[in-house]
């Protein structure tokens, strides 16, 4: 969904349902065409114009179903490698 996900399939759908039409959507798709990433970027700009900015990004792929029940969105369906399982499965 990029940089419009919490509008994605409308404003008001819940993330089960977002994620669930996404599952359904790569249904049939190898792991490997799976890859999908999170991208976090924050801004501050202080009354003296200093603007200091940050991002951070992680790597991952889409689940084959949801899982777990810690986080919100997508987590259910990020599933990281290096811990093998989902953002919504690591501890809080």
């Amino acid at each position: 969904p990029g940089i419009y996900s919490a509008r994605f399939l409308g404003e008001d759908t819940p993330y089960s349902f977002k994620n669930q039409y996404i599952l359904d959507q790569l249904a049939n798709v190898k792991e490997k065409d799976r890859s999908a990433r999170f991208v976090c970027v924050i801004a501050l700009a202080s009354p003296n114009g200093e603007v200091i900015t940050r991002s951070g990004v992680i790597e991952g792929y889409i689940a084959d179903k949801i899982s777990g029940v810690n986080g919100f969105g997508y987590d259910p369906i990020f599933y990281l490698p290096e811990y093998q399982c989902t953002t919504a499965e690591l501890p809080p």
